[in-house]
């Protein structure tokens, strides 16, 4: 059986995940599944981030990563230029 490929997006908030995910599923055929989230990194923190474990228990999958980022004065633009942003999402840039 030929592997699927799964999109993993990884990123902070606003960093454009959700954004670069629709534009992957509007190709159908191209992606088995497009999975967005700040996702854990083992090497780097055991508690930040959503669990990554179970994404190479995957059948059959071939997983591409991608990691977004964006200036954070850029995420926090108004509409078009950047992505409006609730006050509550906006991360404390300070903190590792």
């Amino acid at each position: 059986m030929a592997p699927r490929p799964f999109l993993v997006l990884t990123g902070l908030p606003a960093s454009g995940k959700t954004t670069l995910g629709r534009g992957a599923r509007r190709h159908p055929g191209t992606t088995g599944a497009v999975l967005c989230s700040f996702w854990r990194r083992p090497n780097l923190s055991r508690a930040a981030g959503t669990p990554t474990d179970w994404i190479g228990t995957l059948p059959h999958a071939l997983v591409i990563e991608v990691l977004c980022e964006c200036d954070p004065l850029v995420a926090t633009l108004p509409p078009p230029f950047g992505v409006w942003v609730p006050t509550s999402r906006l991360r404390n840039w300070g903190v590792a």
